[in-house]
C-alpha cells in the first residue's frame, strides 16, 4: 500500500508546532544553565571544591577543570535530547521552505536579539575587561575570541547558518541583501573601534586591555542591532502590503 504523502500545509503546521516546543526547550535550557552556573560560583566561593581537593588529595589543576568537564558532559546530553526537534525530511522541500521563510527570518531576529545582551554580559564580565589575569586567562581569552568569531559569522552568513532548517532563509534574496548591509555597518564599526583602540594605546595604554574586548563587542552589537531593526521594519512593511 502506497504511503500517503503529506501536503505542504500539513508539513508547515507540524514544523511550526515543533518549533514552538523547541523554543520552550531553549528557555528551560537557558534557565538550567543559569542555575548550574550560579551553583558552581556559589560552591567555589564557599570553598567546597577546595575542601574536597584537600580531603581527597586531588591536584589543583583537576579542580580547575572539573567545572568545564561537567558542563561539557551536560552539553552533550542536551545535544542528544535536541535531536528530537530536528526538522522533518519533508520540510526541506523547496515548496515547504518557501512557505516557512518568514517564520525562519523571524526566529533569526530572536536569535540575534538574544545574542546582543549575552555579548554585553560576557564582555563586561571578562577578566580582560577588568584588567585582571590568572592562570586560566588563556582559556577565558580563547573562549571569548571564539564566541566573537561565531557572532561575526552570524552576521555574514545568517543566524543558524549551520542548521539546514535556516537554509531557505539564509538564501533568501532580501535576507542576503540585509546581511550585506549589516556586514558593511559592522566593518565601519570595527574600523571606528580599532581607531579608538589605537588612540587609547597611544595616550592611555593602561586602558587598552579593557578597551579591546569592548571594541570586539561593539563590532558585533552595532551590525546586529542594524539587522534586527531593518528586518523588523521590513516585516512590518510586508505585513501591511499583504494585509
Amino acid at each position: 500500500m502506497a504511503e500517503i504523502q503529506k501536503s505542504d500545509a500539513e508539513i508547515v503546521a507540524e514544523e511550526r508546532c515543533r518549533w514552538r516546543a523547541h523554543s520552550r526547550t531553549i528557555i528551560w535550557t537557558f534557565l538550567f544553565w543559569l542555575a548550574v552556573a550560579l551553583l558552581m560560583v556559589a560552591a567555589f566561593n564557599s570553598g567546597i571544591p577546595q575542601m574536597i581537593r584537600a580531603w581527597a588529595g586531588i591536584p589543583d589543576i583537576v579542580v580547575v577543570w572539573i567545572p568545564l568537564i561537567f558542563l561539557l558532559f551536560l552539553w552533550r546530553i542536551l545535544l542528544l535530547y535536541r535531536k528530537r526537534f530536528s526538522p522533518l525530511p519533508e520540510s526541506l522541500r523547496p515548496s515547504v521552505q518557501k512557505r516557512l521563510v518568514d517564520d525562519y527570518t523571524r526566529r533569526q531576529r530572536f536569535i540575534l536579539v538574544a545574542f546582543i545582551p549575552l555579548t554585553l554580559l560576557l564582555t563586561l564580565n571578562s577578566p580582560e575587561t577588568h584588567g585582571s589575569s590568572s592562570d586560566a586567562s588563556w582559556f577565558s581569552l580563547g573562549a571569548f575570541v571564539s564566541y566573537m568569531l561565531l557572532a561575526a559569522l552570524m552576521i555574514v552568513f545568517g543566524p543558524g547558518f549551520l542548521n539546514t532548517r535556516f537554509r531557505a532563509a539564509n538564501q533568501d534574496e532580501a535576507s542576503r541583501m540585509l546581511r550585506v548591509r549589516s556586514t558593511a555597518v559592522g566593518y565601519i564599526a570595527a574600523m571606528i573601534a580599532m581607531t579608538a583602540d589605537y588612540g587609547i594605546g597611544l595616550f592611555a595604554p593602561t586602558l587598552l586591555q579593557a578597551a579591546i574586548p569592548l571594541s570586539l563587542a561593539a563590532a558585533f552589537i552595532v551590525p546586529a542591532l542594524y539587522y534586527v531593526i531593518a528586518d523588523w521594519r521590513a516585516s512590518l512593511t510586508k505585513e501591511d502590503r499583504d494585509g
